[in-house]
């Protein structure tokens, strides 16, 4: 007869969608998202007029950043629902330090690999660049993150953390001053970006 490892359903069910959702599903989905706010967006060089009759780009593009960080908030507002849905029977400290928490801080640790979605989607021109560097991403993502490496991958600080808060007073912080550099200097790259139009 096979033996069973003896997990409860709930906690098997969090582990697996855990070990699903964030690593490969939740970023297909920014990037989806991404790509098609700024396909319509960039229909009949939309972007570049836009940018070059402001007097600060920089401050659009935050803007931009910004509205697709509160739908990625949004979905990992529903993401922690789900799972606290899921272990609702553990118990009000069980539900804070597995579920809420941990999301908390992933939401912050994937705020810089959100803005460099956005800022790659806003330079690149065609649909298959953007479809093609965006999967190659994920799963360069996905695999550094099996690997003993993982800890100091910061691409993947938003999934290792969820996993292990060992670090976290680290990689918050120094998500959030990379996904400050990020968009400081992808703003500084879409302004470079702008002027070969000559618009």
């Amino acid at each position: 007869a096979a033996d069973y490892i003896d997990i409860p359903l709930d906690a098997y069910t969090f582990v697996i969608i855990s070990n699903i959702y964030l690593p490969l599903i939740f970023p297909f989905f920014v990037l989806l998202i991404s790509i098609f706010f700024v396909q319509n967006e960039s229909r009949d060089n939309g972007w570049v007029l836009v940018l070059s009759t402001v007097k600060k780009p920089e401050k659009v593009i935050a803007a931009k950043c910004f509205v697709n960080l509160l739908l990625i908030l949004v979905s990992y507002g529903s993401y922690t629902c789900v799972n606290c849905f899921l272990l609702r029977d553990r118990g009000a400290e069980i539900l804070f330090s597995a579920v809420i928490v941990p999301m908390l801080y992933s939401f912050i640790c994937f705020i810089p690999v959100a803005i460099a979605f956005q800022i790659i989607n806003i330079i690149l021109p065609h649909m298959v660049e953007k479809v093609f560097l965006g999967i190659f991403f994920i799963l360069l993502n996905f695999i550094v993150t099996q690997t003993k490496y993982n800890q100091l991958y910061l691409p993947g600080f938003y999934y290792t953390i969820t996993q292990d808060l060992s670090y976290a007073y680290i990689k918050v912080p120094v998500c959030i001053l990379a996904g400050a550099g990020v968009l400081y200097f992808g703003a500084k790259l879409v302004k470079k970006w702008i002027q070969l139009f000559d618009v």
